[in-house]
């Protein structure tokens, strides 16, 4: 969508789904940090990498006083949410036994999120465009913790 309607915001919305899918496909393979490989190292450290961007994309719109960017805030701190999160699994560090499944079922629905969120920006001609761009957030990541609590299975000490 970024290519076809010249948006850099856009592009933000297809890294960030981009990650959550491969990351969420390959969580459920990932049952043991031992699974880990290369590959989810990479996209981890390049969703790190593009999380960095994203908050310091903010700053520099705010010193040409465009206050949009607290999107880019949103998205930037859920990704370092997520690679945060990744971190503690490949480690090892993880206090759910069933990490690949909450994982799975987070990035997915994230990935859902993030594709509704750039159809809903694509489209809007009603919404106010901030609301457009976190609107299927506020909506959907309720759903999103109630299941990742209702399912997730605690490592007993």
């Amino acid at each position: 969508m970024a290519y076809l309607h010249p948006n850099p915001f856009l592009f933000v919305i297809g890294v960030f789904t981009s990650y959550m899918l491969l990351t969420g496909r390959r969580a459920l393979k990932n049952k043991v940090p031992a699974d880990t490989q290369l590959t989810d190292w990479l996209l981890t450290y390049t969703m790190l990498i593009f999380g960095l961007v994203f908050i310091s994309f903010r700053l520099f719109n705010i010193i040409k006083e465009n206050y949009f960017g607290t999107v880019l805030v949103v998205f930037g701190g859920i990704s370092l949410l997520f690679v945060y999160q990744d971190f503690i699994n490949f480690k090892g560090k993880s206090k759910v036994k069933n990490y690949g499944l909450v994982t799975h079922t987070q990035r997915m629905m994230g990935s859902y999120i993030a594709s509704v969120t750039a159809f809903l920006v694509v489209n809007n001609t009603f919404l106010p465009s901030v609301m457009a761009w976190l609107l299927p957030t506020a909506c959907i990541v309720p759903l999103l913790v109630f299941w990742s609590r209702k399912y997730k299975v605690l490592i007993s000490n």
